[in-house]
């Protein structure tokens, strides 16, 4: 069989693929949802200062959005510095404590593993506490730097050479798709809804929790499995193959 019979079938991509690169894609999705989330929601409407906006449990003063954060924590501009930039920290350490992982209990195991950071960053960001907020921010840092180091790297390894491309373009694709709809949320939250920050905040943690649900629909990188010595890496590239490329599949191994 020569070169071209055997990757032009592998040129197709079948529904395995293509959920399991979408799964995948949901960790990029909160990569981009984490970075805007608070920033979106840092708005003060027609007030002259965010102070003005501030009113504890009662509703927002007639200039400000609705659901801004400055109606329940009256934030200095050192603390809004301080919460926004906690998450680039947290993935800048994010980065280095995922290559460990990522090795020893493999891509997938790690990317479902990060959600918990992600879940966990959310529901502390939407606490109404400045220190709780600081915590959830630096630890949603934490998953977004997991899930740069790893995320492109397990679409690479489940991809076969001719749609490597293609498949790896789904990490910046969901990354600016997660800043689009942070921003849609925060507005509407923010602008129509009560304490509506913390919705932004929460909502964050919802693709983790799709995530861990389609769990058995992502696969893991046959390529780990292989150095590992297991052996289900041709069974996984079999489904991640188009049917009828047994001889493409078993070369590719």
């Amino acid at each position: 069989m020569d070169n071209e019979s055997i990757t032009k079938p592998i040129d197709m991509l079948p529904i395995r693929m293509w959920i399991s690169a979408c799964l995948i894609g949901l960790s990029s999705f909160m990569f981009g949802y984490q970075i805007v989330a608070l920033n979106s929601c840092l708005v003060a409407g027609d007030a002259n200062s965010v102070s003005a906006c501030y009113n504890g449990d009662d509703d927002s003063s007639p200039s400000c959005p609705k659901g801004t954060i400055f109606d329940d924590l009256n934030l200095t501009d050192i603390q809004i510095q301080i919460a926004t930039s906690l998450v680039v920290a947290g993935a800048w350490v994010g980065c280095f404590i995922a290559a460990k992982p990522s090795e020893k209990y493999g891509r997938k195991v790690t990317l479902l593993m990060n959600n918990l950071l992600y879940i966990v960053g959310s529901i502390l960001s939407a606490s109404g506490n400045f220190n709780l907020l600081c915590a959830g921010r630096f630890i949603g840092g934490l998953g977004v730097g997991v899930t740069s180091s790893v995320g492109p790297v397990l679409l690479s390894e489940i991809s076969h050479e001719t749609t490597r491309g293609k498949l790896t373009t789904f990490h910046p694709a969901f990354i600016t798709f997660g800043i689009v709809c942070a921003s849609l949320l925060a507005y509407g939250f923010v602008t129509y809804f009560n304490h509506g920050w913390q919705l932004v905040q929460i909502c964050g943690a919802i693709p983790a929790v799709i995530m861990i649900i389609f769990s058995p629909w992502m696969t893991e990188s046959p390529k780990w499995l292989l150095t590992r010595k297991n052996d289900r890496a041709g069974a996984v590239l079999m489904q991640l193959r188009p049917t009828g490329t047994d001889d493409a599949v078993e070369a590719e191994v």
